[in-house]
């Protein structure tokens, strides 16, 4: 083959863009690895080297689709809010009372949480402690359908007169944080309260028990008035 044949391939690569795997494959491979190898070992010691060799394609690919390691986790973030998103809306179509509606979102996002339990953490690392951009992207692809789901009970319950007003913010809040920081919480919990950990089988009953606590508290209903 000669130099300019050589050029030609080049060329028809794009400028940067490393060998090896037709356009878009490799995104997908990195993407599963990243996910892949945060499930066994955390987001903290991953290297671009190790999630090429995952996914048997070059390293250099991290960088030519994600512009670097921090880049692919929060392209890991997008996809798992993505996920999440999906689940919130098909959580919002569930028939039933308030409370079993607000159960379905609840179960919802503790189901992502509990499916990739480095995904809380990732969270945290990426996009609370992250910039205005990071936050924004999020935000959008994300916060809104969060907001919107938990909104929609709110409204519904305060229509028919089972919640009281309260601010829909803070309601997310409270929601999003516990479900966020019960999952961070999982393994100090099972030291010092011998709790079983999280499982895809017990998300229904976590949820039940969240949504209890969220609707009524720590009284007890008998002593609850109307």
């Amino acid at each position: 083959m000669s130099d300019s044949s050589r050029l030609t391939v080049a060329t028809l690569r794009g400028p940067g863009r490393p060998g090896g795997g037709r356009s878009g494959e490799g995104r997908v491979a990195l993407l599963r690895a990243a996910r892949e190898l945060m499930a066994e070992k955390g987001s903290t010691r991953l290297t671009s080297k190790e999630v090429g060799e995952r996914a048997r394609v070059k390293p250099t690919l991290v960088n030519y689709y994600f512009g670097n390691r921090d880049g692919l986790l929060q392209a890991v973030i997008s996809a798992i809010a993505q996920e999440t998103a999906t689940r919130l809306e098909n959580a919002v179509l569930t028939r039933g009372s308030i409370e079993e509606r607000l159960r379905a979102i609840v179960g919802a996002v503790l189901y992502g949480f509990v499916d990739e339990p480095y995904s809380a953490r990732l969270l945290f690392e990426q996009v609370i402690f992250g910039n205005d951009e990071i936050q924004d992207r999020f935000v959008d692809e994300f916060g809104r359908a969060h907001i919107n789901a938990i909104r929609s009970i709110l409204d519904a319950g305060s229509a028919d007169a089972t919640l009281r007003r309260v601010d829909p913010a803070l309601a997310v809040s409270a929601i999003g944080g516990v479900c966020t920081f019960l999952t961070l919480m999982m393994p100090l919990l099972g030291r010092v309260l011998d709790v079983v950990p999280l499982s895809l089988q017990g998300v229904d009953q976590m949820a039940e028990s969240v949504t209890d606590l969220l609707l009524h508290g720590l009284i007890e209903r008998s002593e609850v008035h109307t």
